[in-house]
């Protein structure tokens, strides 16, 4: 048959168990609280560096327009300066 009497070992055991167990739920709970608080920073961390991409890439449209106006100005530059070699280039008499 089975002996359904606890002795001080079963208690004992349960007990161990129970303190294990305990300690074991604590020191988890700790180290996700420490990841968590990771988590968050490197959070914070990422959308600094969304904003500074953002940031690059509005600078790179802006210098694209830049290099456009530019260079349609050194165009309108070229073209008067054709203009004006046609109008006070020395004209030969032949």
């Amino acid at each position: 048959m089975f002996d359904w009497t606890i002795s001080l070992g079963n208690l004992l055991t349960i007990g161990g168990f129970v303190v294990t167990v305990s300690i074991f739920l604590a020191t988890i709970r700790t180290r996700v609280d420490a990841l968590s608080t990771r988590m968050i920073s490197i959070e914070s961390e990422m959308r600094k560096l969304v904003d500074v991409l953002i940031a690059q890439g509005r600078l790179d449209e802006r210098m694209d327009s830049m290099d456009q106006r530019i260079s349609a100005q050194g165009q309108r530059i070229d073209d008067l300066t054709r203009k004006l070699d046609r109008l006070f280039a020395p004209k030969s008499d032949i």
